[in-house]
């Protein structure tokens, strides 16, 4: 760029002056030379480099929605597979009609496996979406949902449901573990691999039958997975391509990100994926794994707290006590809630990662343990109670000693965030009367309504289904609700119209049911006048959980 300018600016001066030197002196402004010359060079090199930047990001976009799509194909594949199998499998239409048809048990038992099957695989379908659009971040994988994980465990939950094989698919692979091995990441990325890996070998299985086969071995500081394969093999110029974005080799239909995501999974987890084959015999994928105790996942782990949000409810001197006296609990992203603002708080405001909570002072104040937990029970945090000694009842969250804490403060930390616990879940669904509720339920999906009217009714509800707002309103005025379910938009009258309509007359609760997250949407539905919301889809207990909260 300095040649080329150097060249036009002689050029120019050629055309304009000529070889007459002194009209030239009297002509040119030399300060206007530089200033020229550095708008020009360094305003062309910033407009280059904002263009890369945005084609980078167009071509970041691409590839995003082309690992949606490409990765969705295969669980909705399956799904498709159940419904032909509980079609098939179903009275036909053109038999005698009748009120009742008959079933056989063995027909109503593979229908009940199916439709297992395809919730299962569903699921999956709904971990990868979250997947991709919370853990990619351009080049890299968020490690915010990293937990403690038993490798074999998460191997052979991957080998269950697998959603693009037939059932057969198992007697060609084998899984052999010689160790417990624990690592720091996420079941769902490993899964992915696991996924990517067995879909590539069979697509590449050659003429033998395939064989496949994983170990995972154990050393000092990771642990070793091998992958193993006697398919058709992939060709040594080939090699060091596979892991490149929108590379790939003997699929037609392939989108080339499999194996970059896999890589840049096993990056997060600070480990690393190799391969070596040999043409027309076998591939082999080695995976390495840092131990969950090793220095590589301790500073993980630390890297995450550090930038979780994280709230304590309790005496402000206990604070001090307890989280400032260590480096680590110096660097957390803490905020402080005194027992009266937690008390005063809707149930819906606690969007933390980690809750503490003082125990022993919430008690003091005659804050009883059951308002405390239907307090939380929405909330997606890692709630924890710390405490003075034993608690002489079963608690539905995590607890930990108060001079533990304050002991191996970092060690529990971890342990507390990171280790999959169990504890007793709070069942909401016992604490619903028997006696018949009635909900109505607005929605003009119809699918929806009539899936959530067979749960309700299934848990002893009386249930009205309108398909708009202006029919929730007429109905209100004449039947007696107990609650009321209603999606956001609608035709005739959308959700938020309806609901200020209703206050008008009625204090009926009102539960938004919405696929809108954000908290935008959350604010305009709660100053609409509604009193909560359930974010679609929504799960049989989310749903009764809900209800039973407010009835």
């Amino acid at each position: 760029m300095l040649m080329q300018a150097a060249v036009s600016v002689l050029f120019a001066f050629g055309c304009v002056y000529g070889a007459d030197l002194s009209l030239a002196v009297n002509g040119i402004v030399l300060s206007y030379i530089p200033i020229f010359l550095f708008t020009y060079i360094f305003g062309t090199l910033f407009y280059f480099r904002n263009q890369v930047e945005h084609e980078s990001k167009v071509s970041i976009a691409k590839s995003f929605g082309a690992g949606i799509a490409h990765e969705m194909r295969n669980p909705l594949g399956a799904v498709q597979g159940a419904i032909d199998v509980v079609k098939s499998l179903l009275p036909h239409e053109n038999i005698q009609k009748s009120e009742y048809y008959s079933i056989s048990h063995n027909d109503l038992t593979v229908v009940k496996e199916t439709l297992s099957d395809a919730e299962n695989t569903i699921s999956i379908g709904n971990e990868t979406i979250d997947l991709l659009l919370t853990s990619i971040d351009e080049s890299r994988v968020t490690r915010k949902s990293f937990k403690k994980h038993s490798l074999s465990k998460v191997i052979e939950d991957s080998l269950e449901c697998i959603p693009f094989l037939g059932k057969n698919y198992r007697d060609f692979i084998s899984l052999n573990c010689y160790c417990n091995a624990y690592f720091l990441g996420s079941d769902t990325l490993i899964k992915y691999v696991i996924f990517n890996l067995i879909k590539n070998s069979f697509s590449h299985q050659g003429v033998r039958e395939l064989e496949i086969e994983i170990k995972i071995s154990c050393f000092k500081d990771y642990h070793e997975l091998i992958y193993f394969d006697n398919g058709s093999g992939i060709p040594e110029e080939v090699l060091g391509s596979i892991f490149k974005d929108f590379f790939t080799y003997g699929k037609k239909s392939g989108s080339g990100l499999g194996l970059p995501f896999c890589r840049r999974v096993m990056h997060s987890l600070g480990g690393t994926i190799s391969c070596k084959s040999k043409i027309n015999e076998w591939t082999q994928f080695t995976l390495k794994f840092p131990s969950y105790f090793s220095c590589v996942s301790r500073k993980y782990m630390i890297d995450i707290i550090v930038d979780m949000s994280i709230l304590y409810i309790g005496r402000e001197s206990y604070l001090n006590d307890i989280f400032s006296h260590t480096p680590l609990a110096k660097r957390l992203n803490l905020i402080y809630l005194d027992i009266q603002r937690f008390i005063n708080k809707k149930n819906y405001e606690f969007e933390y990662e980690v809750i503490f909570l003082d125990l022993d002072e919430l008690l003091l104040r005659g804050v009883d343990i059951n308002f405390i937990e239907k307090k939380l029970c929405f909330t997606e945090a890692k709630i924890i109670y710390i405490h003075e000694g034993k608690i002489d009842r079963e608690v539905s969250f995590f607890s930990v000693e108060k001079n533990k804490l304050e002991k191996d403060f970092e060690i529990l930390i971890c342990d507390l965030i990171f280790e999959d616990r169990k504890v007793k879940p709070n069942n909401n669904e016992n604490n619903i009367e028997e006696n018949k509720k009635t909900i109505l339920i607005a929605d003009d999906n119809q699918s929806i309504r009539t899936y959530s009217s067979l749960i309700l009714e299934q848990h002893g509800f009386k249930v009205i289904e309108v398909n708009n707002g202006q029919e929730v309103v007429e109905e209100l005025k004449s039947e007696a609700v107990d609650l009321v379910i209603m999606d956001i938009e609608m035709p005739k009258m959308n959700g938020l119209e309806a609901t200020y309509e209703i206050r008008l007359f009625s204090s009926v609760p009102i539960v938004a049911y919405t696929g809108n997250s954000s908290q935008k949407m959350i604010d305009t539905i709660l100053q609409s006048g509604m009193n909560d919301y359930i974010v679609k889809p929504a799960n049989t207990k989310a749903i009764i959980d809900k209800i039973s909260f407010w009835i």
